[in-house]
């Protein structure tokens, strides 16, 4: 029996399979099944060895951070309220519990605007609004979603903890201004911040029958990273978003090796692993190999350079 996702979960209806007249009306002459349903098909199975696994892969997104540009929208709400988050910089090094309530500068007046009844109703309204209205998704995103979710074989999808009203309504209305049609997506899904996105990784993961070897996970806080690593799956880390390189990678002894910096080094990152071709939709991602090339250390050393066996 496929696992059910959690209850508290909010799950956005993902593309459907077709029934077994849908494929056979979609066949042609050759007994072949046609390009219009062939993503939504399970593909071939290699061996029975293999039967407890599709051949497809897994790409898992988070929302804020990593594909939104979540501090931007929170800085545009505190804006409209009177209050200062403060910098991109400092916001990304403070721990959870005051990362909204800025530093010791704007401390004292946000706390002012937060603290008292109906304020925090106020401030997740403007935040919902200026999410649905005015919040962007990081550059090379957009591009990226679209090159994977064109993959026959590859199962995309958004996990998140958003926190507006209404949250799967705020982000599909995010994502239809940037153009990106509600059914690009295989699934996209609302947890609250208090439930672990550890066991729908799993989940997501056992429903598409996915192997844990073909699974991918992206995210910018640790928490994302622990639930990936722990799912089985492999963690694209950014450093872009809620936590920046040196706390990942410092406090939380995440690896160098799997944070990028910038949108554009994860959207390359993602593609060359799954060895899918940017194309012509994403020319900004050459530039990052070849920098990406450039910047690999060159290991020095004493030793004599080895001469050819004779």
């Amino acid at each position: 029996m496929i696992p059910q996702p959690p209850e508290c979960a909010k799950i956005a209806p993902p593309r459907g399979w077709p029934v077994d007249s849908d494929r056979q009306a979609n066949r042609d002459l050759e007994g072949q099944v046609s390009v219009t349903t062939a993503r939504r098909l399970p593909r071939p199975l290699l061996s029975p060895i293999s039967a407890m696994f599709s051949n497809d892969r897994l790409v898992i997104l988070d929302a804020d951070g990593t594909t939104i540009d979540a501090f931007r929208a929170i800085e545009k709400t505190f804006n409209h309220l009177g209050m200062d988050i403060g910098p991109l910089s400092r916001f990304q090094k403070r721990r959870n519990l005051f990362k909204y309530i800025g530093g010791f500068k704007e401390m004292p007046q946000n706390l002012r605007r937060q603290i008292g009844p109906g304020r925090r109703t106020k401030l997740i309204d403007t935040l919902t609004e200026v999410y649905r209205e005015e919040a962007c998704m990081f550059d090379g995103i957009e591009a990226l979603l679209r090159r994977l979710a064109a993959a026959d074989d590859v199962r995309v999808g958004i996990v998140t903890r958003n926190i507006t009203n209404e949250p799967l309504v705020t982000l599909t209305k995010l994502f239809e201004r940037h153009g990106l049609e509600p059914d690009l997506l295989d699934f996209l899904v609302h947890l609250p911040l208090s439930e672990d996105k550890l066991g729908y990784f799993r989940q997501t993961r056992e429903r598409f029958s996915i192997n844990p070897a073909c699974a991918f996970a992206c995210g910018d806080e640790a928490k994302d990273f622990r639930a990936a690593i722990n799912s089985g799956m492999h963690p694209f880390m950014v450093s872009y978003g809620f936590e920046d390189f040196d706390r990942l990678n410092g406090k939380h002894e995440i690896p160098a090796e799997v944070i990028s910096r910038s949108p554009d080094e994860l959207a390359w990152r993602v593609l060359h692993a799954l060895q899918l071709d940017p194309g012509l939709a994403m020319p900004a991602m050459h530039s990052i190999a070849e920098t990406a090339t450039e910047m690999l250390p060159i290991a020095e050393t004493d030793q004599p350079a080895l001469e050819p066996a004779r």
